[in-house]
C-alpha cells in the first residue's frame, strides 16, 4: 500500500496487486475529497504507473473502474494511458431495508 501525504495528512493511496504472473492490477486508488481538484490524482496515478513498471517481469498493467467511482476516474485513467478493453453493464443491490421481510411491501 502506497500512501500520499500532503502537509502531514493522508490525501490519497493506491495498492498494486502483483499476484498474477506478468500482470499488475491497480487494485485500489483514491483521494480524500479534500485533496480533489489540485492535480494530486494525476500525480499519484502517474506515480502508481511508474511504481508498477519497476517489476522486471511485468507485461501488463490493469485497472477496473465502474460508475460507483468518481466521475473523473475514467477520464483520468485514459489521460494517463489506460485503454478501455471491455465495458460491462451490471446492476447490484448495495443496500436493503433494515428490517427486510420478503412478504412485506416496500414503499
Amino acid at each position: 500500500m502506497f500512501t500520499f501525504f500532503k502537509d502531514g495528512w493522508t490525501a490519497g493511496f493506491f495498492i498494486l496487486d502483483n499476484r498474477k504472473k506478468w500482470v499488475c492490477e491497480l487494485a485500489y486508488f483514491g483521494l480524500v475529497p479534500e485533496a480533489m481538484g489540485y492535480g494530486y490524482g494525476e500525480y499519484l496515478l502517474k506515480f502508481a504507473v511508474l511504481e508498477s513498471w519497476k517489476s522486471q517481469d511485468l507485461r501488463l498493467l490493469t485497472v477496473n473502474t465502474n460508475t460507483l467511482d468518481h466521475s473523473r476516474a475514467l477520464p483520468l485513467y485514459k489521460k494517463v494511458g489506460f485503454k478501455i478493453v471491455r465495458i460491462e453493464n451490471e446492476t447490484r443491490i448495495l443496500t436493503k431495508p433494515r428490517n427486510f421481510d420478503k412478504n412485506s411491501r416496500i414503499g
